[in-house]
């Protein structure tokens, strides 16, 4: 575990009416959700089946500034294809708008934004749909080498999620 951080697993539970509290076998997923009580936070969760993956962008907000606009980019393996793409809940309630774009393979580039000067809220941001062109493992990671969010004191503090080993 890494200094300042503690983790806590995000599992999916399939409800299926008969009170079963195991997944189907072909889907599992994952998703770790950083610590840091009033800190904002941005992770990554996962659900996979043997031929697809489909990727949550999360965030909470915290105790700082909101962002108005996020410029997220995310790094995957070159065995994941990009299917689709959707604005999460979190972006659709404060009437952002979902741009993607791959500038390269293996990345993909997510921009959220809209005309007005409303702030993100707590939820999904995005949801990536990836299919699997080749068998064994794959990882995503979002990408932190310029910021994510803007106005710039909405990154005070961000506590960013590890990245997924698929």
């Amino acid at each position: 575990m890494n200094h300042g951080k503690a983790y806590a697993l995000v599992l999916f539970i399939a409800a299926c009416g008969s009170g079963s509290k195991t997944p189907p076998p072909e889907l599992s997923a994952i998703g770790v959700k950083p610590a840091g009580e009033g800190r904002p936070k941005l992770w990554l969760t996962a659900q996979e089946t043997p031929s697809s993956v489909t990727l949550t962008v999360r965030y909470e907000k915290g105790e700082t500034a909101a962002p108005r606009v996020a410029d997220i980019r995310i790094a995957h393996s070159e065995s994941l294809v990009l299917a689709d793409s959707a604005a999460g809940a979190g972006a659709l309630a404060a009437g952002k708008e979902l741009t993607t774009q791959e500038p390269q393979p293996g990345v993909v580039r997510l921009v959220l934004l809209s005309r007005d000067a409303h702030e993100l809220g707590t939820g999904e941001l995005a949801q990536l749909n990836f299919k699997k062109n080749a068998p064994g493992p794959a990882k995503v990671d979002i990408l932190m080498d310029r910021p994510v969010f803007a106005p710039a004191e909405s990154m005070q503090g961000l506590a960013i999620g590890d990245p997924l080993d698929l």
